[in-house]
């Protein structure tokens, strides 16, 4: 993968343990209430105090939220998987606020085939994925301080 000097990747691998048990998944994370799934959880990994990170997937809409790093010295892994859960779950609240939960697609009277989220009409679009199917799998730095994210399901 190829990168300007106005962007930088943060290695996945530096960010977490790769597992069996779904180490970038953000709810299995948020679950376990814990740093062990993270390599080196309270090293600062962006020497920024104010970020901004822009969450677009599964959204027909981007979202650009900004994150402040409150106790000075600037962000960790921990900081940033939170960052990005909170983001994530403020998107799903106002959503379903907004239009309440679609459902479901996939399924049939014999069994599912694969069950997704239906696209929504709220504010954000989200399609195809509830919360608790996405998995962190990279961060790019377009310009400093505001971030990319790169997540899977």
């Amino acid at each position: 993968m190829g990168f300007t000097n106005k962007e930088e990747f943060v290695d996945v691998s530096i960010i977490m343990k790769l597992s069996s048990l779904k180490a970038g998944h953000i709810f299995e994370y948020y679950l376990a209430g814990c740093d062990s799934m993270l390599i080196n959880p309270d090293e600062v990994i962006i020497n920024q105090d104010d970020i901004k990170i822009t969450f677009d997937y599964p959204l027909s809409h981007k979202v650009t939220k900004e994150f402040s790093d409150d106790n000075g010295g600037g962000f960790t892994r921990h900081d940033i998987w939170q960052a990005v859960h909170d983001g994530y779950q403020e998107i799903y609240d106002e959503e379903d606020a907004a239009v309440c939960d679609p459902g479901i697609v996939g399924a049939t009277l014999s069994g599912p085939i694969c069950v997704n989220r239906a696209e929504s009409n709220g504010p954000h679009g989200i399609w195809g994925h509830s919360m608790d199917d996405l998995y962190i799998e990279g961060v790019v730095e377009k310009v400093l301080g505001e971030y990319e994210l790169i997540m899977g399901s």
